[in-house]
């Protein structure tokens, strides 16, 4: 199996109102890191969000979607809304820092 179907599987097992967890957030994430934006690069490295504007979530989602082409967004669309909706309560209950333990974390 690989992160691909990983992380279809998670997204599938979840029951209603459930989120991915930070393992399944950094696979994601990374799928959509460059090396060059240091936003991702913080994300998925250590899972730190942006924490010097008021839309940390959205502006994650943006940095992450920049270059992307539709094809690829089409076809990420249930990976991405999972993600949207992990970073979006992280940002209500103030988690923005860097998570322990982060950098070991992985789908599988």
């Amino acid at each position: 199996m690989d992160d691909t179907q990983a992380v279809a599987q998670v997204i599938e097992s979840l029951e209603e109102g459930e989120r991915i967890g930070h393992a399944t957030a950094r696979t994601i994430g990374s799928w959509f890191n460059d090396g060059a934006d240091t936003v991702i690069y913080a994300f998925v490295s250590t899972g730190a969000m942006p924490t010097d504007t008021d839309t940390p979530c959205v502006d994650l989602l943006h940095a992450l979607m920049r270059g992307v082409d539709e094809q690829t967004r089409s076809k990420n669309t249930d990976a991405l809304l999972a993600l949207d909706y992990y970073l979006e309560d992280r940002e209500a209950a103030g988690d923005l820092g860097p998570g322990p333990g982060w950098s070991g974390m992985w789908v599988r």
